[in-house]
């Protein structure tokens, strides 16, 4: 038996073959290393009639193409599910980001509101100021003779 060969049926341990050189069926047993042009007429009792092997039909085919189908869009119906899952979660940490970045806009515009407070609000000098004022000129003048 070459490698890459495939059996055309099995036969109880016989498998039957198609020998590349002649185009002939052999049949080969595994278990006892042996092959023969011929199925041991021991063996010809597990033949199935031609009437009872069930022959791979077109239907049978696209039963199992439609069954495969099946399975796929299964799993792909649990990965859309999933996705939607991971799409919930990132929504909720966008909207809870959200949150906070407009929570932080409005306490930089209450901050800038106090600034802009504290520097319209710059009273005018008062006596002290003026007075303060005063002595130092004062006292410049006396140290640098002015």
């Amino acid at each position: 038996v070459e490698v890459g060969e495939a059996a055309q049926q099995r036969v109880g341990e016989w498998e039957e073959y198609v020998d590349p050189e002649t185009k002939h069926t052999y049949w080969y047993n595994a278990a006892e290393d042996r092959s023969t042009w011929e199925l041991p007429d021991s063996d010809w009792h597990k033949v199935e009639a031609p009437d009872e092997r069930r022959d791979v039909t077109a239907e049978d085919g696209l039963a199992a193409e439609v069954g495969a189908l099946r399975q796929v869009q299964h799993k792909l119906v649990k990965i859309v599910a999933a996705l939607h899952q991971r799409l919930a979660v990132f929504e909720e940490r966008d909207k809870e980001k959200d949150d906070r970045i407009v929570a932080l806009t409005h306490r930089i515009a209450d901050l800038d509101r106090g600034l802009s407070t504290l520097s319209s609000a710059r009273p005018e000098p008062s006596r002290l100021d003026a007075a303060l004022a005063d002595a130092m000129r004062a006292e410049r003048a006396r140290v640098f003779g002015r």
